[in-house]
């Protein structure tokens, strides 16, 4: 057995327990339960658990939820990127900020007084994994890892994570599902717009339109000054055509972010590439639009509309 360079020696050796006896149940979650997932920890008492799991219930329950939420985040953040969904981006009134995503990455390692980062330690996520794969030699999916650490510690965060996991798997019903669960449980206002905002990610996949338009144009207005939903709630106004609703979320990008941000720059590269990928429906409802209201708008959304509408 390697020793982990940041795992607590006990940690490791429940860890290595669970994984190693296919008998432990307790991170090992079937596919069909995500439609019908409780938002409740596993209890301590449950009488299925080895003593290895229940070990790890009592005594680092937190930790290894953290540990699993970190990996979960690290993968649905490279998934984003790798599909050009997901932006280095700041507001206006916390430049020095980093970027949301990774922040909330780095907040938790800090939590947890690790250094190196999930990617520099391989061998804890590969036990992590083999903790909760469903049978040898098969990797588990992100979505399994999620709902691994929700039976450890039910949080709002691991729950938007399970649904951006389900619609990267192809899955994007059930991860909607999830999501619009996190909305009518009345989180903290960051968190509800972190769910609209991936609930129009998800339904910008199935069917763009009104729909995600509306999802988005909660994201932006449920915590002001959040630069992302509110540039993509100003660009799905201008494709469906509605220069009212561009106008409406123009202020709210210029609120957001000033007018040299690079997040400007990286929201218009990353429409350019979904383009080149998927191609664009109603640009020339978006032309239009945008020809109606350009000077009307500020510098930061002027340009966006500019170069959306260059798009052929």
């Amino acid at each position: 057995m390697s020793t982990s360079k940041t795992l607590d020696p006990e940690v490791q050796a429940i860890l290595e327990s669970v994984a190693s006896d296919p008998r432990c149940e307790l991170l090992r979650v079937p596919k069909l339960t995500v439609p019908s997932m409780q938002a409740t920890a596993v209890s301590k008492r449950e009488p299925f658990l080895k003593r290895a799991e229940r070990r790890l219930l009592e005594v680092h329950r937190i930790d290894i939820s953290q540990l699993l939420l970190d990996h979960v985040r690290s993968a649905v953040i490279a998934g984003e990127r790798a599909e050009g969904r997901l932006l280095n981006y700041a507001t206006a009134n916390l430049r020095s900020e980093a970027p949301e995503p990774a922040a909330m990455i780095r907040r938790s390692r800090e939590r947890l007084a690790r250094k190196a980062t999930l990617q520099e330690c391989p061998d804890e996520v590969t036990l992590l994994e083999r903790c909760v794969q469903s049978s040898p030699g098969k990797r588990p999916e992100t979505s399994s890892l999620a709902l691994a650490a929700l039976r450890l510690v039910p949080r709002v965060d691991t729950k938007i994570c399970l649904g951006i996991a389900l619609g990267q798997e192809g899955r994007e019903s059930e991860g909607l599902e999830v999501l619009y669960s996190v909305i009518d449980g009345e989180p903290s206002q960051m968190m509800l717009s972190y769910a609209w905002q991936n609930v129009a990610l998800l339904r910008e996949r199935l069917d763009p339109g009104r729909v995600a338009l509306d999802a988005v144009r909660s994201a932006a207005c449920t915590v002001e000054k959040r630069g992302d939903p509110a540039m993509r709630w100003f660009a799905s106004a201008l494709q469906l055509g509605d220069p009212a609703e561009a106008l409406r979320a123009s202020v709210y990008v210029e609120e957001a972010l000033p007018p040299s941000h690079r997040s400007i720059e990286e929201f218009i590269q990353m429409r350019r590439e979904l383009d080149a990928d998927c191609g664009w429906e109603g640009n020339g409802r978006l032309r239009t639009a945008f020809s109606s209201i350009e000077t009307r708008l500020p510098e930061q959304t002027w340009r966006i509309g500019h170069d959306l509408s260059q798009i052929s």
